[in-house]
């Protein structure tokens, strides 16, 4: 008679408590794949989006495969990001700034991260930042690192990189190293991916400089705090502890850069200060507002509290609904699951359901029956709202251009955005703790799904702009230069 889920995992826990005073070897690791599996069919609400139930069995054989043979942190950490990376969704991941302990030395550890910046254009690693190494300069083509060419280097990021569905261009932002991202997929995946090239202290490149002609150059490696240090020194000051910084152009309109809307934690008064330039806007009547969200992944809905000030109607939020798989987290996984509300363990009232596929209604953050809806709020601008987008914006940031877009409430300048029109995983998450490895991997809870067929994409923008390497060489912002246009049209 086959043994049930509880007794299993009661199974996998006392063995991989037994091994932790010593390095997790391959059945100990394959107890870290049966609970991931176990999990996920149970709780993650997007595992069908884009697989079929036969891709889903082929994708947890080959990470109990990649378990069994993993011989070191770098191998467990590969197998479980190409797993992840298979599922197709943005929110699923090995997310380095939730690691603890034995995950959180492996992705902060070594002398082994790159002190330039660069973007992938057109295929081509371009450098965007030289970070001070002498020698290479912003717009200058990398051409391989170490012995490795660049090109494969490409391909292997972006198998690793979590995206909603066909939405490469996401994939491809995620393989860029920059300022944006906190822990950016290349610092841990390069090392992995060309070992040779990072084996020592010095990485030699292979660059194209503006003359044509390729050479070496060797550029040091930095260890993460000397990455953080650096990065930070980019970085301008913030003003009275605010996220986001405010231009007033010559013609009055106010471009607002923010990077993240992530402020759970944050002391600061962001709603009283985006109605502050709000109301600046009207009394200058500025004939613009630019949001320069670039980078930003999205947080809290911070979009919203500003369009709320630019409406004369309700506005339904993106025609979607929300599910989850499940009312009450299975007593047997409760161990392995952390996150920030004890409420994600036990929806109640707020899940109606099973359907007929399984999942679960979620109403909890429903403003009426209608479903998320934003009302007019306040003195009412009714200027232009622009927002510069691109691949980044795959939370509540591609939700906000969606509702933008979809509405007719703003233009879109950029590149298209991040997440899927199909419908994204988030909202609410556990933190699944592997007990053998060490290792943490992002659960998201809630789903949304379209009342009606969507194409398989991010959102478009109404004015694309793209950057070149010619851009960055001059230390050009097209993007935000075509927004200016707009504003000033």
């Amino acid at each position: 008679m086959p043994i049930s889920r509880r007794t299993a995992l009661q199974g996998l826990l006392a063995a991989s408590l037994a091994t932790t005073t010593r390095p997790a070897g391959a059945a100990e690791l394959r107890t870290d794949a049966d609970i991931l599996e176990a999990a996920f069919r149970a709780l993650h609400p997007g595992l069908s989006r884009y697989n079929s139930a036969a891709d889903l069995d082929g994708h947890f054989a080959k990470l109990r495969a990649a378990m069994a043979r993993s011989a070191s942190p770098a191998d467990t950490w590969l197998g479980l990001t190409r797993f992840t990376a298979a599922i197709r969704c943005g929110h699923t991941f090995v997310n380095a700034t939730n690691q603890k302990d034995a995950g959180e030395a492996f992705v902060s550890g070594g002398r082994n991260r790159m002190p330039f910046g660069y973007r992938w254009l057109a295929g081509r690693m371009i450098v965007g930042h030289a970070g001070g190494v002498a020698g290479i300069s912003a717009g200058d083509e990398i051409l391989a690192l170490g012995d490795t060419p660049v090109g494969p280097l490409a391909t292997g990021l972006r198998a690793l990189a979590a995206a909603d569905g066909a939405n490469d261009a996401k994939r491809t932002r995620l393989a860029d190293l920059d300022d944006t991202e906190a822990w950016p997929l290349p610092d841990v995946a390069l090392p992995i991916l060309a070992p040779r090239a990072f084996a020592e202290s010095t990485l030699r490149l292979t660059v194209r400089t503006g003359d044509g002609r390729p050479r070496t150059q060797d550029a040091p490696l930095l260890t993460r705090a000397e990455r953080v240090a650096a990065r930070d020194s980019r970085r301008p000051p913030a003003a009275d502890g605010a996220a986001w910084t405010v231009t007033t152009l010559p013609d009055r309109t106010r471009l607002i850069t923010m990077p993240t809307w992530a402020l759970y934690e944050s002391a600061w008064d962001w709603k009283a200060w985006l109605d502050q330039q709000v109301d600046m806007a009207i009394d200058s009547r500025a004939p613009a507002i630019i949001l320069d969200l670039r980078g930003n992944g999205g947080g809290q809905d911070c979009g919203n509290h500003l369009l709320s000030r630019m409406l004369t109607r309700d506005v339904v939020l993106p025609d979607a609904l929300r599910y989850v798989r499940y009312r009450r987290t299975p007593p047997d996984l409760d161990r392995y699951l952390s996150t920030w509300d004890k409420s994600f363990r036990d929806w109640g009232q707020d899940a109606d359901g099973p359907d007929a596929r399984g999942f679960y209604r979620m109403t909890r953050w429903d403003a009426d029956a209608r479903g998320d809806v934003v009302r007019p709020r306040g003195r009412r601008y009714a200027g232009k709202l622009i927002a510069i987008t691109d691949a980044t914006n795959s939370s509540a940031t591609f939700q906000f251009a969606q509702t933008l877009k979809a509405n007719g409430l703003g233009t879109l300048v950029g590149a298209p955005t991040g997440g899927n029109r199909r419908g994204i995983n988030g909202g609410a998450f556990f933190f699944l703790r592997l007990p053998a490895s060490g290792f943490e991997v992002d659960l998201p809870l809630v789903a949304t799904f379209p009342r009606t067929p969507q194409p398989d994409a991010g959102i478009a923008p109404d004015v694309p702009v793209a950057t070149t390497a010619a851009d960055l060489t001059r230390g050009r912002d097209p993007q935000r230069a075509a927004a200016v246009r707009l504003a000033r049209g």
